[in-house]
Formats: C-alpha cells, sequence, structure tokens
C-alpha cells in the first residue's frame, strides 16, 4: 500500500519551500512581499516584481497607485484604503489589466465591454457594499486608450474598486508586476 504525503504534512515543506523563493528574489531582483487580505483578488501571499520601463500586457497583475489624489483622499475618508507607500499615504492596489493600447472599453448599464465584450462581474454601482453613494465612469462613457494607458478590473468577484470607479491608469502609476506565489 503506496503511502501519500497529505496537506497538513506539506505545509511545512511549502512553508520552506516560498521562504527560499523569496529569499532567491530578494538577493537577485528588485522584488517586495505584497499580502493581499481583499476579495476582490485572491487572498494570500504575492510577489511585487518592481521594474521601470516595462511594457505590461492583458492579463499582467501590477500593483498601482490611484492616479488621482482627491479620489485617494474620497477613499481614504470612507475606509476603503489601508495606509501605504502611494500618494496620499494609501496603499497599492492589486489588479488585473484587462484592457490596453488600442482597445475601445465601454461603459454600459450592463457593465464593462472590451472590444465589444461584456466582461463578467463589471456592473458599475452607484453604491459601495454598504449603501454609500461611490462616483463611478459614466454610462455610455467609452475610450480607445492610448500607448501606456491601462484599465484594471478585478471581476473575480462582482464589486471592486478599480478602473469602473477611478478611471484608467498610466504606465506611471504602475508600481511593478505583482506575481501570486502562495494563493487561495
Amino acid at each position: 500500500m503506496k503511502k501519500y504525503l497529505t496537506i497538513k504534512s506539506k505545509t511545512p515543506l511549502i512553508i520552506l519551500m516560498v521562504f527560499f523563493i523569496c529569499l532567491y528574489f530578494f538577493i537577485y531582483g528588485d522584488f517586495r512581499l505584497i499580502i493581499n487580505p481583499t476579495v476582490s483578488m485572491p487572498r494570500g501571499l504575492y510577489l511585487l516584481k518592481q521594474e521601470k520601463n516595462r511594457t505590461y500586457k492583458i492579463g499582467d497583475i501590477v500593483s498601482l497607485c490611484i492616479p488621482n489624489l482627491d479620489t485617494v483622499n474620497r477613499y481614504k475618508a470612507a475606509g476603503y484604503l489601508k495606509p501605504g507607500q502611494c500618494p496620499g499615504n494609501v496603499s497599492g492596489e492589486l489588479k488585473p489589466i484587462l484592457a490596453a493600447f488600442n482597445d475601445l472599453v465601454v461603459v454600459s448599464d450592463r457593465g464593462i465591454s472590451v472590444n465589444g465584450k461584456l466582461l463578467r462581474n463589471s456592473i458599475v454601482y452607484d453604491t459601495d457594499s454598504q449603501g454609500n453613494t461611490i462616483e463611478h465612469l459614466p454610462l455610455k462613457w467609452s475610450k480607445y486608450l492610448v500607448q501606456d494607458e491601462y484599465f484594471v478590473l478585478a471581476n473575480r468577484v462582482g464589486r471592486s474598486l478599480d478602473s469602473r470607479y477611478y478611471g484608467t491608469i498610466n504606465m506611471s502609476d504602475i508600481n511593478g508586476l505583482i506575481i501570486p506565489l502562495l494563493t487561495e
């Protein structure tokens, strides 16, 4: 009869493996560990690979600073953002890029469409999950994205603070590429 390792017996091995991977990245690259406790992205441990002059593509997960300081201050006052190193002393957001250069993004009452394809879990809400009014891109808003402009949307769940609410981001708003290490 063969014996297999159980999840419980693998846990120390997984932790040790993650430790050595992180140690390697810290020694040989410009990396930071990120813990994501929110539901808009899988909870867990991520690496932030800080690179300047990188071209990002659809599907990349990035760490970003929300571009408009007035918007940041409103979100901070509402309790949406934790303390961190972005302008306004708030944390960076982890979001996947769903539209980039030459993509057409359209906001409708059905949600967000990119190049005519409606994205799942992309409805724009007038209120947050607590019933408080929240500003968002106007319905019927549309835009072809220009070079180094991105639309980020965390559509893992129906409600996420992303480009639906603060608009597009630019290359200069991105802190770096996010690499999932140990997530749910």
